[in-house]
């Protein structure tokens, strides 16, 4: 099997505005196989959603502010029983279970016939119907002392899992990143990698572009600890790991439509429910607006950066991000303004940078925050202190050439280290064509 994947590389022309300051000093990364190290580092706080292991056992926190009551089902294990979980007045339930442990499946019940996986959920069983409690040890070794080449030195290669190797799994394209390695290749961008498609569906090869289940690897290419044992092999022979985001949107049919018996109108509590912005062509709009959606979204990149030891982070059609209506391309098309917002959060975190969220704070509390954005803001300035010294890059395919786009946000744009452009693509492509290559 012959992959025909995309090398390039990110050059000046193409990355605009990066700052020396942005550029991959010392990370300092976890190298603790200890459960409750471990823990510490997977969310913005110790106010932790989805499963956390400890020494007390298993805690499960979820959202589900129209629920009237929640339950932590077990599906695999004997050890713990159906319990019921507490809710507290911002709409999260939680319940520690002293006897469960990682491996074990659950899933949540709400108002006693609305069964549901976890949002969070990083492990998934094979018949998708449970989210399965994971394992946060792992032995790093000396991955904690990687430093990734620096934006202007980037040479990526993106990679599709399914395709690069004869397994069709993570495991299978570890045995071939010495060759990669050797062609000069020093970060691999994985398509994404994540559950995809309708919840019935079974066809698991596609691009992974419908996003469905963001926090979980999909166990067709070896599950999480497969992408842990992936980025420590890429590391050890100097390859950085990127990941190929799509918070765009969900596909239709969603683990998270509907969520907790609420729909809005149209798909629940995590996305949109105005008709301008509800849906995209290919799926439900998150809604980048509501506090807890941003704290979900951004709890994302903390856990994979923390956890995982990913080192950028390529966004799928930003456009669609900061565009309104189905159709996002349309000339004309209204900004969205938490969309806007929500990747300068982003990239403020990922950056370790504090001027815009300095002035976000200011506006929201001049403003009486009427949406209670100023708990993520809070949040936000805990957790980018762990990034100041990881320099994380992350690079947009907006492929609209607006140099907004990677603008420092203490300039008004979005913060982006990088962003594609098809034009330089469709011109190298020409060029590479012809049908005549004297010249």
């Amino acid at each position: 099997m012959v992959p025909v994947l995309l090398v390039f590389t990110l050059l000046s022309a193409i990355t605009v505005d990066v700052h020396t300051k942005l550029l991959f000093p010392h990370p300092e990364r976890s190298t603790s196989t200890d459960h409750n190290l471990a823990h510490t580092q997977q969310g913005t706080h110790s106010r932790h959603l989805g499963p956390a292991v400890s020494e007390a056992g298993v805690t499960f926190r979820v959202w589900a502010p129209h629920a009237s009551s929640a339950d932590v089902e077990p599906q695999s294990s004997t050890q713990w029983q159906k319990t019921s979980m507490q809710k507290d007045t911002s709409g999260y339930w939680t319940a520690t279970i002293a006897s469960a442990k990682p491996g074990d499946s659950y899933v949540y019940m709400f108002d006693g016939h609305l069964r549901r996986l976890d949002p969070v959920g990083q492990g998934i069983n094979d018949q998708k119907n449970a989210s399965v409690v994971h394992n946060p040890a792992f032995d790093w070794g000396n991955s904690a002392d990687f430093q990734p080449p620096p934006v202007n030195k980037a040479i990526v290669y993106e990679l599709h899992v399914y395709s690069f190797s004869a397994e069709g799994t993570l495991d299978g394209a570890s045995k071939k990143l010495p060759y990669l390695a050797s062609l000069g290749i020093n970060v691999v961008e994985l398509m994404p990698i994540f559950e995809a498609q309708p919840r019935d569906s079974g066809w698991p090869h596609g691009w992974g572009y419908d996003a469905n289940l963001q926090y979980a690897v999909q166990n067709n290419f070896g599950g999480y600890m497969a992408l842990k044992r992936f980025v420590k092999a890429a590391n050890a022979v100097g390859i950085a790991v990127w990941l190929d985001v799509v918070w765009n949107h969900l596909v239709g049919d969603n683990y998270l439509e509907d969520f907790d018996g609420f729909s809005g109108g149209y798909n629940g509590i995590y996305f949109f429910t105005d008709p301008n912005n509800a849906n995209t062509d290919w799926g439900p709009r998150p809604n980048y607006g509501d506090k807890d959606v941003l704290k979900y979204l951004l709890n994302w990149f903390t856990t994979f950066t923390n956890d995982y030891h990913i080192s950028g982070y390529r966004w799928d059609s930003t456009i669609c991000i900061r565009k309104g209506t189905r159709t996002c391309w349309n000339h004309g098309t209204p900004t969205i303004t938490s969309g806007w917002n929500f990747m300068r959060s982003a990239n403020n975190l990922l950056h370790g940078s504090g001027e815009q969220i300095t002035e976000v704070e200011t506006i929201l509390e001049e403003r009486k925050d009427p949406h209670g954005l100023l708990e993520v803001i809070e949040e936000i300035k805990i957790t980018r202190e762990q990034f100041q010294s990881k320099g994380v890059l992350t690079v947009a395919e907006d492929l609209q050439n607006d140099f907004s786009i990677t603008k420092p946000t203490s300039q008004g744009g979005a913060g982006f280290d990088g962003q594609w452009c098809s034009t330089f693509y469709y011109n190298l492509w020409d060029q590479l064509t012809l049908g005549d290559n004297s010249n």
